[in-house]
């Protein structure tokens, strides 16, 4: 049939687990797990699961959850200070998790060019732990990302800059180094508006 269990104790050694006579999945002697590929990558890091790929559904990764409710399946990144034996609380500015794309330049997978980050907006409390999320792309000609846009903790938009402004009117905040503005576009048969109301 082809399928079989093959454990290698030479060398670094390694279990992987072959069907069709193709090997399918591998844990190597680092301890990651292999899916879709004999050797990891490296490159910016070593992570501890890899899932490599031709085609959308052998390099796609699919959660789906079956409930007579209203949530979804759900990707959750945690962090704490401290050790997994005596974790402590995170500090104002902290990273919760990230999410990075990384694209390959010809020599390999260092550079990202995007990154969506959640970081501690506050102080952490029991059962509270004020956030802001951070969206970065990186522009053309450079190495690493510059942050675009932010949420802050109190659910202001701030694009261009991480400092709301007048308190009166710090909903959505733009600022730019040289000038800035907001564009509104219609279709030809419909106009930009501006609407001002109160409650």
């Amino acid at each position: 049939s082809g399928d079989k269990y093959q454990f290698n104790v030479g060398g670094s050694g390694f279990y992987a687990w072959v069907t069709g006579g193709s090997e399918k999945v591998r844990i190597d002697g680092s301890g990651r797990l292999l899916v879709g590929t004999s050797t990891a990558l490296t490159s910016p890091t070593g992570s501890r699961i890899q899932v490599s790929g031709n085609d959308f559904a052998t390099s796609s990764i699919r959660q789906t959850r079956y409930q007579t409710a209203e949530p979804g399946a759900s990707l959750i990144l945690s962090h704490a200070r401290g050790t997994e034996a005596s974790p402590t609380i995170l500090a104002d500015g902290d990273e919760v998790g990230k999410i990075r794309w990384h694209a390959y330049d010809g020599t390999d997978f260092e550079c990202i060019s995007a990154e969506i980050k959640a970081q501690i907006d506050g102080t952490i409390q029991e059962n509270q732990s004020p956030s802001r999320l951070l969206f970065s792309t990186t522009a053309s000609g450079a190495s690493s990302p510059t942050e675009r846009l932010r949420i802050d903790s109190s659910g202001r938009l701030l694009i261009g800059s991480s400092v709301a402004g007048n308190a009166d009117a710090d909903n959505i905040n733009v600022a730019g180094s040289g000038n800035v503005g907001i564009t509104f576009r219609g279709s030809s048969s419909g106009t930009g508006n501006i609407f001002f109301a109160d409650s």
